[in-house]
């Protein structure tokens, strides 16, 4: 061997060493991130939801904390604290749509409570606004006077509200 093949033997040698160093220096970080993730998760005040750092992170780097809700940088998996009292939708169903001269509006869930109907034209204007107590879960309204066209019905009871198209044709 001469001494040209010989530092080029040392030099194939120095960087397969440096390549087995480099590749236990990367196993040894890895290694160490795994011990780092992960983190307990708890509701808050017994409701909302919890949202914990999981698989891949080895810190948060942000979080975002209010009364019902608390989520934490990573990737997240969410736990869901079912809340005492179930809320169901307010949603409102008007038929027929379209309709000439009488509609009504049909409750999905039960609701008896005093309801505000207004409706507004395609413009924006007010043309019908009456508060009713729903029967059956359905309100009836005969809109005879009102010109042909689109409108907007928004029904209102507590803090609840929906809002539906409406269509009266000739």
């Amino acid at each position: 061997m001469n001494l040209e093949s010989k530092g080029i033997s040392l030099i194939f040698l120095i960087c397969f060493l440096m390549s087995l160093s480099l590749s236990i220096q990367g196993q040894s970080l890895r290694n160490e991130s795994w011990v780092a993730m992960g983190s307990s998760a708890r509701p808050i005040q017994g409701q909302g939801l919890v949202v914990q750092q999981s698989i891949g992170q080895s810190s948060v780097a942000g979080v975002f904390t209010s009364a019902t809700a608390r989520i934490s940088q990573g990737f997240l998996r969410g736990i869901r604290v079912v809340p005492t009292e179930i809320k169901l939708p307010f949603e409102v169903i008007a038929f027929p749509n379209s309709f000439t001269n009488r509609i009504s509006f049909r409750f999905t869930t039960e609701h008896q409570e005093l309801t505000q109907v207004r409706i507004y034209d395609g413009l924006g204007k007010l043309v019908y606004e009456a508060s009713h107590q729903p029967k059956n879960n359905e309100i009836q309204l005969n809109l005879s006077y009102l010109a042909i066209g689109v409108f907007v019905a928004h029904l209102r009871s507590g803090n609840k509200f929906v809002q539906s198209r409406l269509i009266k044709k000739p």
